[in-house]
């Protein structure tokens, strides 16, 4: 009897060695209970390395650090907690939400540990959203750059629904803002500066009591630090200038300014008509409805253009003052600064003002082989041409042609 109890255990062994071997009782090995200073500080400084470069290129290394993102589509919410919990797991830190995603629990234990947690990513990105976000991060307590860097979060309001990540704060002051958009994709976008408070605040008055604006995950590793004054900005319209001057080192050159502008109007423009070719080709199957007509509509996006477009005329206006003054002085504009306002007077101008100018900047490409001009965009932004409807034509989207409204 006993020999027979021996052989049976011995079968379960060898049964069991052949098993997939698992990991109880969390996603990840837990080394700590809690987030430390140090871990913050460490976190925000892997942010900053491990999304430096073009956005575009952050998942093309199959083993690097980002490479658990590759297979896993994402929206803007999705690619701020999908980092948390990237780091979290390299470093054997916690991670949980208050959308009801935890990765203490053993409820991917059946999965092997090569691939929980892709399988936990999966399931975190169904369980959160920006509104999720609200409760799983708290405001900075000031405006310094002791609190605000690689990692810091920059929420929109609900009714506007967006997320952003700081990858960095330069010496100008000005954070490079890194997301996901809808519908989700394995890819991240870049925005060079800060939105305007109007598309982070929405429509209110006051920015007091706000859950939106810059803001850092709650943890055991934050300070307590009293807010200050400079948090202390009542509207939207003075929440963008209030930022930048607390967080410059040097002033941003001229030079600088407009090369940001313009990097932001074209990449703004070039993802809206991939976002549009994209729908384009989804209607050949018959009209779009409910989440993809959403995901494929383009109504923030079209006001973000509208805002850039804006923001290049404050640069321009400043750039004329400064040609005014070298004029009057008998100064004469060094060449590279020459180049960038040949550029930017394409964007404004009824004509190129420049007869050596031989190149159209930033064409975007709407269709296979038909370009369209930034100056093209502008009148049709600026004039209210621009349709949303991801039913209607390429060219009725981009204002080239009536809407004829064929799918309502």
């Amino acid at each position: 009897m006993i020999r027979g109890s021996r052989l049976i255990v011995i079968g379960a062994a060898v049964l069991l060695s052949s098993l997939p071997v698992l990991s109880w009782a969390s996603v990840w090995p837990m080394q700590k209970e809690e987030w430390t200073a140090s871990d913050e500080k460490q976190y925000e400084a892997w942010v900053e390395r491990v999304t430096a470069g073009p956005p575009e290129k952050l998942f093309e290394a199959s083993s690097g650090s980002l490479a658990a993102l590759r297979s896993t589509p994402m929206d803007c919410a999705d690619f701020v907690y999908g980092l948390r919990i990237l780091y979290a797991s390299k470093n054997g830190l916690p991670f949980q939400s208050k959308g009801g995603i935890s990765a203490a629990s053993n409820r991917w234990d059946h999965i092997p540990s090569e691939r929980r947690l892709n399988a936990f990513l999966k399931d975190a990105f169904s369980a959160i959203s920006t509104r999720t976000l609200v409760n799983d991060t708290e405001p900075v307590p000031d405006l310094t750059r002791r609190h605000v860097g690689g990692g810091t979060i920059l929420l929109a309001a609900p009714e506007i629904g967006h997320a952003w990540v700081i990858r960095k704060v330069r010496d100008t002051g000005i954070p490079e803002l890194i997301f996901g958009s809808v519908p989700a994709r394995t890819e991240v976008f870049l925005r060079d500066g800060l939105p305007r408070g109007e598309a982070v605040y929405g429509k209110v008055k006051t920015i007091n009591g706000s859950s939106a604006g810059l803001r850092r995950w709650i943890s055991g590793g934050n300070d307590v630090s009293t807010p200050s004054s400079s948090l202390k900005v009542q509207r939207p319209q003075e929440w963008r200038p209030a930022v930048f001057r607390a967080l410059e080192i040097r002033p941003e050159p001229l030079i600088e300014s407009i090369g940001r502008e313009l990097g932001n109007l074209c990449r703004d423009a070039t993802v809206r008509a991939k976002l549009v070719r994209d729908a384009a080709a989804l209607r050949t199957r018959g009209c779009l409805h409910g989440k993809d007509q959403y995901n494929y509509s383009t109504t923030n996006r079209d006001s973000r253009l509208k805002e850039g477009f804006l923001d290049l005329w404050e640069v321009w206006m400043t750039a004329n003052d400064f040609v005014d003054e070298q004029r009057r002085s008998s100064q004469g504009l060094p060449q590279h600064l020459q180049k960038v306002l040949d550029d930017i007077n394409q964007v404004f101008s009824n004509r190129i003002l420049n007869s050596d100018v031989e190149e159209v900047v930033c064409p975007v490409e709407i269709q296979t082989g038909e370009p369209i001009s930034l100056r093209d965009i502008r009148d049709a932004t600026i004039n209210g041409r621009l349709s949303v409807d991801p039913n209607e034509s390429v060219h009725a989207r981009w204002g080239l042609e009536p809407e004829v409204g064929s799918c309502h």
